[in-house]
């Protein structure tokens, strides 16, 4: 490459003469034109702008002023070391044709912008530190000038907090040793293993190591980088005075932090140095609890502590307004608009609403959860006295009694009678010789609207079913196998078929012959009615684990698919769950659902049941933390243990 022949500092006292010299010439030219000069002016808005942006100025509305300079150093970290500028204008042809070529001030302006230095380029750069980087950057500096672009300059340095930077983490590991090995090895109050251990991905901060040893205590060392190496001689070294600290919380798996360290989930126990300790308690859902606990060397100390539920809220929406608002028994005034109810504990509550010339309406089962808004819509009906009822039977040709007294017999067209508002006792029954095979009916009714029509639902009178009577004794007589013979004869075209095949499981159960269950229930799957049914399909799947259990290979594999398909079924369909009932069973849905798929991974080796497991394990894991823990512990601790068998199980047969 060919190498200039002028000095490289004489070159540079040039370049800086020459634009000193532009910078006089354009501050005495802007200075003396008018200031109404139009925008074609060769000396206008457009040449003071070229000039301040040269020389690192901005240009503000109305009056061009300077703007602040940044701080020497700022400039020194950016600027290229001297020996790169250099080299660059040695070595390339474009560097000399600055200086020794009229247009200047176009390309002098431009690599102003791309480095933000306010200096000479030469002065700055001489502080700066030597680095082999910069020579690319000054000769990538050069062919920006071909297509300008201006860059505003802003002194204005964008702040970072510092809570979002990411803690460091120390690049290698801490090695952790004793004598005798097998210790207990503690760090920062989360028990990781026991000696000899090394500890990777610690933050690069200080960190308390404590090794635990039952009989001698507590021994306590620093890691101020969380690498390196520990080791503790417990043959000589005499322990810190330790105790230990055993927490246990209502509800289970609440959060602990002791002296502001996570220390893992209660029912905890864990050994800690003697002396004063700071706990707090914390569960989403419910209200933090702090505690403070002195703890002496030798004694173990029970901390029981129950934490309060987040309180919920109710809206309540009355039409018409007016209407006095009444929640477990305390009136809460007059609604008469949107009425919002705060701080309502979580749990189920009796809502009431009273207003002077209507029906009162009332709710007992209005459930409200925590930090959540149950919105309750009431609406009041007018009172009148009485109300017109017509009664249809199924089968016709009923005699009817209301409230005890015989009104007639409800024919093709039923019967119609007018009554007082409210709840009635209505019987009805059929003359066996006209029409045999059904009982009398006897129901609690109530009539509350001006008009009531059982044309499109008639009343239906339960069929005698001889066969269903004759086992339901036998069953209550302890004649199991007696009993099953005629519950085979139910129809299934029966009101009572269903309840049969459930007596049936009961039998089946009772005998010890579980792997004959899960074929009642298909029974009842073969008619469409029942197959969604999400109680019965949560059973057979339940059944069918209990069956696989006593079976052979092949015939459990069977057994399992199926069990597996109706959960899938139960899940599909859980949002018809008993109200009052649904996360006990969606739980269980989802926990039968990963035991399962486990079983059947043993049987058949198929990496896709682990993965259905997992995922079933996942979705257990997700409803139980959306919501109140339902299930206990035991299920709990359970499920941890087998969602644990299977990831480890995913991870090394791969998705």
């Amino acid at each position: 490459m060919r190498k200039s022949l002028i000095p490289a500092a004489f070159k540079k006292h040039v370049a800086l003469c020459a634009a000193l010299a532009l910078l006089a010439f354009v501050l005495v030219a802007a200075g003396s034109v008018d200031a109404n000069a139009s925008e074609n002016s060769i000396l206008g808005d457009d040449m003071v702008v070229a000039a301040l942006k040269l020389t690192g100025f901005k240009k503000k509305a109305d009056t061009p002023a300077p703007a602040p300079a940044p701080a020497v150093e700022e400039a020194a970290a950016t600027a290229p070391p001297p020996a790169a500028v250099e080299d660059a204008a040695e070595e390339e042809e474009p560097a000399s044709a600055v200086v020794e070529e009229p247009p200047v001030e176009e390309t002098a302006a431009e690599v102003v912008e791309e480095a933000p230095a306010e200096e000479p380029v030469a002065d700055v750069a001489e502080e700066a530190p030597v680095e082999e980087p910069a020579v690319e950057a000054v000769e990538e500096a050069a062919p920006v000038a071909e297509t300008p672009a201006p860059v505003p300059v802003d002194n204005e340095l964008e702040e970072i907090e510092e809570e979002d930077l990411p803690m460091p983490v120390a690049g290698g590991e801490l090695l952790i040793e004793s004598k005798p090995s097998g210790i207990k090895v503690f760090v920062d109050g989360e028990e990781l293993g026991v000696t000899p251990l090394a500890v990777e991905g610690l933050a690069d901060t200080s960190h308390e190591v404590i090794l635990y040893h039952p009989e001698k205590g507590a021994f306590s060392q620093m890691s101020e980088s969380g690498v390196g190496k520990i080791f503790v001689d417990l043959t000589e070294e005499g322990g810190l005075g330790v105790g230990v600290l055993k927490i246990e919380s209502d509800p289970d798996n609440v959060r602990v932090d002791i002296d502001g360290k996570r220390a893992g989930l209660t029912p905890l126990t864990q050994p800690v140095v003697a002396g004063l300790h700071k706990i707090l308690l914390s569960k989403d859902g419910f209200v933090e609890k702090e505690i403070s606990v002195e703890i002496s060397a030798g004694e173990t100390a029970t901390v029981s502590e129950k934490l309060d539920e987040r309180a919920g809220s109710m809206l309540v929406i009355v039409q018409p307004s007016g209407a006095e608002v009444i929640l477990d028994g305390h009136s809460l005034g007059v609604a008469q608009g949107p009425l919002k109810i705060a701080d309502v504990p979580p749990g189920i509550h009796e809502l009431t609403a009273v207003k002077d010339g209507y029906v009162s309406w009332s709710r007992s089962n209005v459930k409200v959860q925590r930090e959540r808004t149950e919105t309750v819509l009431i609406s009041l009906q007018p009172q009148t006295s009485e109300t017109n009822v017509r009664i249809y039977t199924d089968p016709e040709g009923a005699r009817v009694w209301l409230d005890g007294k015989e009104i007639g017999v409800a024919g093709p067209d039923g019967i119609g009678f007018n009554t007082e508002k409210g709840t009635h006792i209505l019987r009805m029954e059929v003359n066996p010789a006209v029409t045999p095979g059904y009982r009398p009916l006897q129901v609690s009714i109530s009539f509350n609207e001006d008009v009531v029509n059982y044309k499109d639902q008639p009343i239906k009178l339960p069929i005698i079913d001889e066969a269903f009577i004759n086992a339901t004794r036998l069953y209550e007589r302890g004649e199991n196998e007696e009993a099953l013979a005629f519950l085979d004869r139910v129809d299934p075209g029966r009101v009572s078929y269903p309840e049969s095949r459930i007596m049936v499981v009961n039998i089946l159960n009772e005998l010890r012959r579980t792997t004959e269950i899960p074929a009642e229930f298909e029974k009842l799957f073969a008619q469409p009615i029942y197959r969604k049914n999400p109680v019965l399909n949560l059973a057979m799947g339940y059944w069918t684990i209990q069956a696989a259990r006593q079976a052979g290979n092949a015939e459990a594999v069977d057994l399992l698919v199926k069990g597996l398909e109706a959960l899938d079924r139960c899940v599909e369909s859980m949002d018809y769950f008993p109200a009052d009932e649904r996360q006990v069973l969606a739980l269980k849905a989802h926990y039968y659902s990963g035991i399962a798929s486990e079983l059947l991974f043993g049987l058949s080796a198929e990496k896709k049941h682990v993965k259905k497991g997992v995922q079933a394990w996942e979705m257990f894991f997700a409803r139980l933390n959306t919501s109140e823990e339902t299930l206990g512990s035991d299920w709990v601790n359970k499920a941890k243990k087998h969602q644990k068998n299977l990831v480890y199980l995913e991870k090394k047969l791969g998705r």
